[in-house]
């Protein structure tokens, strides 16, 4: 059985670095200064990994689709408000997350 990436497991992770990053954000710029923030998101070494939901990898724990990989692959980037940190980080982290997987099919 190969190794698997599981959606809903990055979506949580990258909602922790999100917080963090914006807890991070208050302690050292208090004044707001800093008006906007970029964002960027890659996976090396994810092309021999399965992309899966936790419903697809419950449903057939057994199989899976691996891509062809091999070749490198440029990161996902966004630029956003600083309030977007807060306020829409469900949107910012979807605009991170749903290009990765079609990067390796």
């Amino acid at each position: 059985m190969g190794v698997e990436l599981i959606y809903e497991t990055i979506l949580d992770q990258m909602t922790d670095a999100f917080e963090y990053a914006a807890w991070v954000l208050d302690h050292v710029d208090r004044t707001q200064r800093l008006t906007h923030v970029a964002a960027a998101v890659s996976l090396n070494g994810a092309e021999h990994m399965a992309w899966r939901t936790l419903r697809e990898s419950q449903a057939n724990p057994n199989s899976m689709s691996l891509s062809s990989g091999g070749e490198e692959h440029s990161p996902v980037s966004i630029r956003r408000p600083r309030a977007a940190l807060r306020l829409d980080s469900s949107r910012s982290i979807e605009d991170l997350i749903v290009p990765l997987p079609r990067q390796w099919r």
